[in-house]
């Protein structure tokens, strides 16, 4: 991540499904900064609910405000059984913090984990109170809107496609998408030779690890639990 250049990054439920000691480890040793506005351990926020960055356009500094949200995961909450992890409603805990970022910033971005009724609920109910909203939740737009913010940029999960939108700043209030597009990260895209080979080299430590609960025996007869609930 550090070498892709990111800055910033919303977590997600199921991201916590790591476990704390996991979760400190990532906050110790990359370079970026975690951000999420609903989610609380022990009622106090976990991360920072938001983050400013600042930079340099002609002869002026623009001030830009990126804060995060996220649905509720249950197997996050099972991975953290000896603290009280907790999900803010997140269309409130939006709706405050664009706020506080509304009078401090010249352009806002919301990175949101919610679903896609979610989503068009919270584009609703305050349209203006974000420039960008990049949600990560799977749905696909293929393609970016250009003209007058605030706009919805959805490039899929999985890593399949990389999104990338040019925002001119005029003045407070007047930010534009001058141009972006949303990339198939398929064959026609070369892959580095580097990262490929780090890539292989980590997938060939991966498959020599041993495999979960090798070793051990279990005499459990109930059902393997999925993501986030039980198998059917």
């Amino acid at each position: 991540m550090e070498e892709l250049g990111l800055q910033v990054a919303n977590v997600a439920g199921r991201d916590l499904i790591v476990g704390p000691d996991a979760m400190t480890r990532m906050q110790q040793e990359l370079d970026l900064q975690f951000v999420s506005a609903n989610i609380l351990v022990d009622g106090k926020p976990l991360l920072k609910p938001y983050i400013i960055l600042s930079k340099r356009l002609g002869d002026r500094e623009v001030r830009i405000g990126i804060t995060g949200v996220t649905m509720k995961s249950r197997s996050a909450v099972e991975a953290w059984p000896d603290a009280n992890l907790e999900f803010q409603d997140a269309s409130e805990a939006a709706r405050e913090v664009l706020e506080v970022l509304r009078t401090q910033t010249d352009v806002r971005i919301l990175l949101a984990h919610l679903t896609t009724a979610a989503l068009e609920e919270l584009h609703a109910e305050m349209p203006f109170g974000y420039d960008l909203l990049v949600s990560s939740t799977g749905e696909l737009r293929e393609t970016t809107p250009i003209g007058e913010t605030p706009v919805v940029l959805s490039p899929g999960s999985r890593g399949k496609h990389l999104a990338w939108l040019n925002l001119r700043f005029e003045r407070p209030g007047s930010v534009h998408v001058t141009g972006g597009e949303v990339l198939r990260l398929d064959q026609k895209i070369e892959d580095d030779a580097e990262m490929a080979a780090r890539v292989a080299q980590m997938k060939e430590q991966l498959a020599a690890r041993p495999a979960a609960g090798e070793g051990r025996v279990t005499t459990s007869e109930a059902p393997l639990p999925t993501a986030d609930g039980p198998s059917p």
